[in-house]
């Protein structure tokens, strides 16, 4: 089953009770695991993003908020974490032209419509169902997980010998037996990249460029074969680009 990580950012607690319920009660009706966490401070919901990047799937935003307004919050996320889904929440349309610049997935003016909220709640799960490639993986251990390639920071070969690799994920590491040229070929259509002889790192989850080392969302230091730099720099921009067009 697939779960979502939502955070609902609200300088009004009414409005926030008015879509934790919405929320409680399309996780019943269509059976969704859904955890979500709520905010009335925008500088909160910022600083948590900012410490764990990829922590939501879905945001909800107040446009009109004191300490920062909702498109200038989407900003400053979208720069942290390019792959989320923003719903903004108004009280005045007048603000809707102004948002797309920020590239939201829908624009709702209050008060909510219960049918127009699971509309958005269906919409968005079948983009994130579409969008979406599980892989399972074979533990060292014998467990088995299944895991999102979106959800990849890097694979990185530990013992060539004996084929064993480790997937970093963003707060955790799954081992696993594998050779890390069969996963290149596997992943090739996706935003992975050989970067060294031993990691695939995922485009997507680069956070910026050190001497000969790139750094992931998490904080992950990983080399770079001279060789590879200038390809992986440019396949990284090519995908920044890509994304922005979003």
């Amino acid at each position: 089953m697939l779960h979502l990580n939502i955070g609902i950012c609200d300088d009004d607690k009414l409005y926030i009770k008015e879509i934790t319920k919405l929320l409680d009660r399309y996780m019943i009706q269509y059976d969704i695991d859904i955890s979500y966490d709520t905010f009335t401070s925008p500088l909160v919901l910022l600083n948590r993003i900012s410490t764990t990047p990829g922590c939501y799937d879905i945001l909800f935003l107040d446009v009109e908020m004191s300490e920062m307004n909702g498109l200038e919050l989407s900003e400053k996320i979208r720069s942290i974490c390019r792959n989320i889904y923003t719903i903004f929440i108004s009280n005045y349309p007048k603000y809707m032209q102004d948002s797309f610049r920020v590239h939201p997935f829908y624009y709702l003016v209050k008060p909510l419509s219960a049918e127009t909220f699971t509309n958005i709640m269906n919409d968005i799960l079948s983009a994130i169902q579409s969008e979406h490639k599980l892989v399972t993986l074979l533990q060292t251990d014998r467990s088995e997980e299944t895991v999102d390639l979106g959800d990849i920071l890097c694979i990185e070969v530990t013992d060539g010998k004996k084929e064993l690799l480790d997937f970093h994920l963003f707060d955790h590491i799954l081992h696993a037996k594998g050779k890390i040229s069969a996963w290149q070929e596997k992943l090739a259509s996706y935003d992975f990249f050989p970067c060294h002889r031993k990691y695939l790192v995922n485009l997507t989850h680069i956070h910026y460029f050190e001497k000969n080392h790139v750094i992931l969302d998490n904080g992950f230091s990983i080399p770079i074969s001279r060789g590879n730099e200038k390809i992986l720099k440019d396949r990284y921009n090519n995908n920044i680009v890509r994304l922005k067009k979003l």
